[in-house]
């Protein structure tokens, strides 16, 4: 019996393995997911891993294309290729985001192949060294904490623990101990609790977290997070209380202050005041004193300069007859003026002003009248011996040459 062979391709033009070149470029060509897109200034993990799904896509088209151009003998082979590259270019462009096209999509369009395109978008981004990909492994682990709210096992947290220490150092040794020390450090105080009272606490990273997941205690961990948020939110209700608290009391002392201090201004001021008034008074009053002291005491420096300079003497104005014939005891007195500032003073009636010979009070021995004395009295001198002697002429003779010893005028009827 004779057999028929099998017919690879079909009525429709299609080959059983591959489709037609030309069914493969109207096809569209998938792009990447959004998280999975070039974003300018992306981490370099994430752009490694972005463009290792990329270029296996385009791997994968490529050989596609590739086996159907093999399969399907076309006479514009270089056409077609040069669609497919435009069509990986297109690609690509979709795997970027929108930030980074507006900063770059200029560059790409003048690109003719998806190999040059990739180039271009590796060389924007560069490559991370091995000190770089140490430091941001090193700052990773600094900010590493186990997702207690997700519920993450240990387990789990400790595979991500060493997938970052593994960028930091090569020997296995070195990557235990960090990544044990790391993980100790994380795990929770009631937790650790539990492992001292299970005598777990000295066992390997890997024991604790296979201990602690069989037994559920990343469950317990996540209540003891709820509890931590309800303290947490509890001392901040109670610091914020208290906050308010003292800042009401600041104010309210801050008002007390100002009320304090406003009453010591007050004070200050009327003080000020009454300084004042008493400076004016006082000011006032050494004025008056003064002008009564010039007024008092200008009687006796007219006193003390008529004695410093002194005029006429005054004699007694009497007739002597023959009886006296020897010269009168009489002997002017100068007067040395008062010590007091007041002026002179009267021993006659205690006051100040004049001096005993004008005082109005005195009583003359001659004439017996107030007002003046026997020695100045202008009526006859009424003698012991019951004799009248007549006053001489009323006018006064200048001072002799020697005052201390006045030459008085003898009779001229005594015959010396």
């Amino acid at each position: 019996m004779a057999t028929v062979k099998e017919d690879p391709t079909t009525s429709s033009g299609y080959s059983s393995k591959t489709q037609m070149p030309e069914i493969i470029l109207c096809n569209h060509f998938q792009a990447a997911v959004s998280s999975q897109q070039f974003v300018p200034k992306m981490e370099f993990y994430e752009f490694d891993t972005a463009r290792s799904n990329l270029k296996d896509r385009i791997s994968q088209y490529q050989s596609l294309f590739k086996r159907s151009l093999e399969d399907h003998q076309r006479n514009n082979s270089s056409e077609l290729e040069a669609q497919f590259e435009r069509k990986l270019i297109e690609l690509i462009r979709n795997s970027c985001s929108a930030e980074f096209l507006k900063l770059h999509a200029r560059q790409i369009a003048g690109l003719a192949t998806a190999e040059k395109v990739l180039d271009y978008i590796e060389n924007v981004f560069g490559e991370e060294t091995d000190e770089i990909r140490k430091e941001r492994a090193e700052e990773d682990l600094r900010k590493i904490a186990r997702r207690a709210d997700k519920g993450e096992k240990f387990s789990a947290f400790l595979k991500r623990i060493e997938i970052i220490v593994a960028d930091i150092d090569q020997e296995p040794i070195v990557r235990e101990f960090l990544a044990d020390n790391i993980f100790r450090k994380n795990i929770e105080p009631a937790n650790l609790t539990f492992l001292k009272d299970n005598m777990m606490h000295r066992k390997s990273a890997r024991e604790i977290s296979e201990f602690l997941d069989n037994r559920e205690r990343f469950l317990c961990a996540q209540v003891s997070f709820l509890e931590t948020d309800r303290m947490n939110y509890f001392i901040d209700q109670a610091t914020q209380n208290i906050g308010d608290k003292l800042t009401g009391l600041c104010l309210e002392n801050n008002k007390s202050i100002d009320e304090k201090q406003n009453k010591i201004e007050q004070k200050v001021d009327r003080f000020a005041a009454v300084v004042e008034q008493l400076t004016a008074t006082i000011s006032q009053l050494e004025a008056e004193k003064r002008q009564q002291f010039q007024s008092q005491a200008q009687p006796y420096h007219q006193s003390v300069s008529r004695f410093q300079n002194p005029g006429p003497y005054i004699q007694p104005q009497a007739n002597f007859g023959n009886n006296f014939g020897h010269h009168s005891s009489f002997q002017p007195q100068r007067f040395s003026g008062p010590q007091n500032p007041n002026g002179p003073y009267c021993s006659e009636c205690k006051s100040y002003g004049h001096i005993k010979r004008n005082c109005r009070r005195i009583v003359c021995n001659n004439c017996h009248e107030r007002g003046h004395i026997a020695r100045f009295c202008n009526k006859p001198r009424v003698e012991n011996q019951g004799q009248q002697v007549q006053q001489g002429q009323q006018g006064h003779q200048g001072p002799p040459p020697n005052p201390q010893m006045p030459q008085l005028p003898r009779n001229q009827n005594s015959g010396n």
